[in-house]
């Protein structure tokens, strides 16, 4: 989420927020309000467990934050009214990148996005999505979201060591899908700002079908224009969407980005601290640690009950030692089994990629596991399924590509 500073002060109660949208903007339609229930339970959250946490100027830049999304829903919604031919653009064959954070999901995303075959939603896109893209960004609009990632940027000092690929394009960065299910209010991406582990708890188990048919409403929305390349999109929120993605999108192919769970579990809670200095103070870092790892197996659970429905085949595994040691045999191995042809142009421009854009380009990133209360011990106990059926290939793949 990020937080807008110049913004009014506004009551955080739900008529409040939506009143203070509508006036905004001067649109009234919201769509499927089922999302309401989603922005009820952050905001209980919020004022019973984290109120005392926040620092006093998210305390004045919650209330603006929530609005300004909540205008971004109105406009879309809006702009599919004025534009009909929006709601006819098929979304064919979509790539959804599963994995939870710190499993190599941004630079697989990133990678397929140089296909120029291929589309991703970019930033100012997401911060800013009307008038529809196709229409171009603008001085103004660029403006603006170059100003979002400032004030983004300054809050979280230490960032871009752990998320190295975001701040080098700009406002033109990839989005994740998280940042579009936050119109909806069901996003883990609240918790990884604010702390709101009750509102977490709620959204990995909540039906969340209405967030992803806004979703759909929402590439559509972005892909007017451009028509005819294949979506390639990522969130950690995927896994608590997969129900309603496999309705809304019957075609597509769900790649599932695995890492060692002790690094991964370790570098997810390292970031949403950092993440966290952007809302508040954290004065637990074991319970922080605790509540990523409840959250990471919620999903994991959720997902492995979805895929076993007769719908294994829709997957595909893919495992950080092998995307980070053989990033171009991995995209090709993909390319092959979802029937694509992976062209010299598009690998050129995935080996130009990477050779500008090195993981530890602004340092690395450092983090202690005992810090957040992981050890090895909890982590067998926490995911036994997991574990089962995916661990073999997880060391595996560690020890194909020991140096």
């Amino acid at each position: 989420m990020f937080a807008i500073r110049d913004g009014e002060p506004c009551e955080l109660t739900v008529d409040s927020l939506l009143a203070t949208a509508t006036k905004q903007s001067g649109l009234s339609d919201f769509g499927d309000m089922t999302f309401v229930e989603g922005l009820e339970k952050l905001l209980e959250s919020l004022k019973t467990e984290g109120w005392h946490l926040l620092h006093e100027e998210m305390k004045r830049d919650i209330g603006p934050s929530l609005v300004d999304l909540l205008v971004n829903r109105l406009q879309v919604l809006d702009d599919r009214k004025k534009y009909p031919e929006i709601a006819e653009v098929k979304i064919e064959k979509p790539i959804f990148f599963i994995g939870m954070a710190r499993s190599g999901s941004t630079l697989i995303q990133t990678l397929f996005a140089q296909d120029p075959a291929n589309i991703a939603p970019e930033f100012w896109e997401v911060m800013r999505p009307s008038p529809p893209p196709r229409f171009g960004i603008g001085a103004e609009r660029q403006a603006r979201v170059a100003q979002m990632m400032d004030w983004h940027m300054k809050a979280t000092p230490g960032f871009t060591t752990r998320h190295p690929y975001f701040i080098e394009e700009g406002y033109r960065a990839l989005a994740e899908c998280g940042s579009i299910g936050q119109m909806s209010f069901a996003g883990i991406q609240f918790f990884a700002f604010l702390p709101v582990p009750g509102y977490q708890d709620w959204f990995v188990n909540a039906d969340n079908r209405h967030a992803v048919e806004f979703h759909r409403y929402f590439l559509q929305h972005l892909q007017w224009g451009r028509e005819g390349r294949a979506w390639v999109s990522k969130s950690v929120e995927h896994g608590a969407y997969l129900e309603g993605l496999l309705e809304q999108y019957p075609d597509a192919t769900f790649i599932w980005t695995h890492r060692d769970l002790y690094d991964q579990l370790s570098s997810i809670t390292s970031t949403v601290a950092v993440m966290r200095q952007l809302s508040s103070r954290v004065d637990d870092m074991p319970a922080l640690g605790m509540q990523r790892i409840n959250a990471v197996r919620d999903i994991f659970d959720r997902t492995m009950k979805v895929r076993s429905q007769g719908n294994d085949d829709k997957f595909i595994d893919v495992y950080y030692e092998d995307m980070l040691h053989n990033p171009i045999g991995t995209i090709r191995g993909i390319y092959e089994k979802i029937g694509r042809p992976l062209n010299a142009d598009a690998e050129l421009n995935m080996q130009r990629w990477l050779a500008n854009n090195a993981q530890t380009k602004h340092g690395k990133h450092e983090y202690k596991a005992d810090e957040y209360g992981i050890d090895r011990a909890l982590i067998e106990s926490k995911f036994p399924d997991y574990l089962a059926r995916f661990g073999d290939q997880l060391k595996a793949s560690a020890e194909r590509n020991k140096k």
